[in-house]
C-alpha cells in the first residue's frame, strides 16, 4: 500500500502457522525474505482502485441530498419550466442577446434552468435554510435533499450532434457569472461596506451572506471528453454582463502528461508545477521579488480606489460603478499575487543552486521531499483556479477530499 509517507509492505506468509511445524527450508526462506537488505520481486495480481472508489462512494452516500431519490426515483420531480426565471446576474440586455443568438430554444432552456437552479440553491437554501422543491428543465430533473440541504441539478440528454457540449459550455458560463459575481459582491461589502449599503441592494437578502470563493468542478468519464470541454472554454472563453469575452482561470488535473491532449497540457497542474521545480536560486529570487512588488502595487492602488469611493456623493453613480469594477479586479489580482508568493515559498527548500544542477545524486529523502512539494504545488493551482477540469477517476484523489 502507498501513503503520503512512502511505501508500506505488509507480509502475510502463505502457511497458516509460520515457523510452527514448518520445514527448516521453509523457515530459512522466510527469514531470508524478512532480512534487512533482501531483494524482493513483486508481481501485480490485481488493482483495488475501483473497489476503493466504490467503498468511498458507499461510505459518503448518506450525506448526499440525492440519496432519497436514488432509493426512490419515482418521487423525483421532473417538471419542465417552460419560462425559467433569469437570475439577476444574467439579466443584462447584452448577455441575453448572447444567449439567444448562440443557443437554440431547447439549449437555451437548459442553460437558463441551470442558472435558475444554482441561484435558487443560494437564495433559498444557503441563507434561509429551506429545501429546494422546484422542477428542472431542458430534459432535466431536480431533487430536494433533507431540510436545509438543497439538491437541485440539471440533467440534459440528446443524441450525438445536438449540441450537448456547446450547451454545457453555456451552463458553465452562467454558473461562473452567478457564483463569482456574488463572491465579488461579498468581497466589496467587506472592503467598502458604506458604499455597498448605499446602492439599494439590501432587499436581495441572498447578497447579504458571505460567499466564499467558489470553484466549479467539471468531470467526464474519459480524458478526451474532459479535454474537449476544456479546449472549447480556452478557445471561446465566456461572456460577461456587457457581452465582452473573458477567460476564467482554469486548471487541468490528471494522472499525467501522456493522458492529456491538445491545449489542455498548457494548463495541466503537473506541467505548471514542474516549471516551478525547474527554477534555480537566482530565478526564484527574481520571481519572489516581482510577486512582492505586484502585491505592494495592488495594495497601494486598492487604498487609492477606496479613498476615491469614500469621497463620492450619493448621486455619483456614474463614477462609482467603474471604481467598484476596478476594485473587484484589484482584489482578484491581489489574491493571485499572494498565491504566487505562497507557491514560491513552498519550493524554496528544493530550489537548485544553479541552472541545470544535477539531481541524479539526490537521496531518497530529497526525492521524497520534492514529490511532496510537487503535490502541494499542484493542489495550489487547483485551489486558485476558478474551474477545475478532471476525469471522474482523478476526482477521487484524497487531495480533493482535503480541499
Amino acid at each position: 500500500a502507498t501513503d503520503e509517507e512512502g511505501f508500506t509492505a505488509r507480509v502475510h506468509p502463505g502457511c497458516s502457522q509460520p515457523q510452527a511445524g514448518c520445514s527448516s527450508r521453509c523457515v530459512a526462506r522466510y527469514d531470508a525474505a524478512m532480512a534487512e537488505g533482501s531483494v524482493w520481486y513483486a508481481v501485480p495480481c490485481g488493482n483495488l482502485v475501483s473497489a476503493l472508489r466504490e467503498l468511498v462512494a458507499l461510505h459518503g452516500v448518506g450525506a448526499s441530498p440525492l440519496l432519497p431519490h436514488l432509493l426512490q426515483p419515482k418521487n423525483l420531480s421532473t417538471s419542465i419550466d417552460s419560462n425559467p426565471p433569469v437570475p439577476h446576474e444574467c439579466a443584462s440586455h447584452a448577455f441575453n442577446f448572447h444567449l439567444h443568438s448562440s443557443f437554440n430554444p431547447p439549449q437555451l432552456r437548459a442553460v437558463l434552468c441551470a442558472a435558475g437552479h444554482t441561484a435558487r440553491v443560494q437564495e433559498r437554501g444557503a441563507f434561509r435554510g429551506r429545501p429546494e422543491a422546484t422542477g428542472s428543465a431542458g430534459g432535466g430533473a431536480a431533487a430536494t435533499g433533507r431540510a436545509g440541504t438543497p439538491g437541485v441539478f440539471t440533467l440534459i440528454q440528446g443524441p450525438p450532434g445536438t449540441g450537448k457540449t456547446h450547451t454545457i459550455c453555456g451552463m458553465l458560463n452562467v454558473l461562473h457569472m452567478i457564483h463569482f459575481q456574488r463572491h465579488y459582491h461579498s468581497q466589496l461589502r467587506k472592503e467598502v461596506p458604506d458604499v455597498m449599503s448605499s446602492r439599494g441592494e439590501e432587499q436581495r437578502n441572498y447578497l447579504q451572506g458571505e460567499h466564499q470563493r467558489p470553484r466549479l468542478l467539471v468531470c467526464a468519464p474519459s480524458n478526451a471528453a474532459v479535454d474537449e470541454l476544456l479546449g472549447r472554454v480556452m478557445r471561446d472563453g465566456f461572456k460577461d454582463g456587457m457581452g465582452r469575452t473573458y477567460y476564467p482561470d482554469l486548471v487541468r488535473v490528471g494522472s499525467g502528461q501522456e493522458a492529456v491532449t491538445g491545449q489542455a497540457s498548457s494548463v495541466l497542474a503537473q506541467t505548471r508545477a514542474q516549471q516551478y521545480l525547474h527554477m534555480n536560486r537566482d530565478q526564484w529570487r527574481t520571481a519572489y521579488q516581482q510577486a512582492g512588488s505586484v502585491a505592494d502595487a495592488v495594495d497601494s492602488r486598492v487604498h487609492a480606489v477606496k479613498k476615491a469611493l469614500a469621497g463620492l456623493g450619493m448621486g455619483d453613480e456614474a463614477a462609482r460603478e467603474p471604481l467598484l469594477g476596478e476594485l473587484t479586479h484589484l482584489l482578484e489580482e491581489r489574491e493571485k499575487a499572494e498565491g504566487e508568493m505562497d507557491r514560491l515559498l513552498t519550493i524554496r527548500e528544493v530550489v537548485a543552486p544553479s541552472q541545470g544542477a544535477a539531481r541524479g545524486h539526490e537521496s531518497a529523502e530529497q526525492k521524497h521531499r520534492r514529490r511532496r512539494v510537487q503535490q502541494k504545488l499542484e493542489m495550489s493551482f487547483a485551489r486558485q483556479a476558478q474551474i477545475v477540469f478532471t476525469t471522474l477517476g482523478s476526482s477521487t484523489k484524497r487531495a480533493f477530499a482535503r480541499e
